[in-house]
């Protein structure tokens, strides 16, 4: 089980946590415009299998892509550089016990069990 100072070392947890972040701009760009991954990938230039690489989360985007995919959705991209110290004390705020409400069904997880459950093969 990694730390929360292991973790948000990892290279492996920011990207998944930018591909998270690229996926739901693309579905509520999606949802908002009413259009499918062939109807997403028409609109923004893209092919249909990039778009599809992009919503399974099967790529590794270069800077530059990033930004074109972001303005192709009306989205500015911005990218901070927090200290490591300030992230693990933002985390450790909320690596509470909580109550998550899904679909009207409440669950209480801890979120330290959440993370390192992703990450424990790293």
């Amino acid at each position: 089980m990694l730390t929360n100072k292991e973790l948000i070392s990892n290279t492996g947890y920011w990207l998944d946590q930018i591909q998270n972040e690229i996926f739901n701009e693309l579905k509520i760009y999606m949802d908002e415009n009413h259009l499918n991954q062939k109807g997403l990938a028409e609109e923004l230039g893209y092919s249909q299998s990039y778009i599809s690489q992009v919503l399974n989360g099967n790529f590794n985007h270069s800077l530059g892509k990033l930004i074109d995919l972001s303005l192709a959705i009306n989205k500015v991209p911005k990218i901070s550089f927090e200290k490591i110290e300030d992230e693990l004390e933002r985390l450790n705020g909320i690596n509470q016990t909580k109550t998550i409400d899904m679909f009207n069904y409440s669950m209480t997880v801890e979120t330290d069990t959440i993370f390192n459950k992703c990450y424990d093969n790293v």
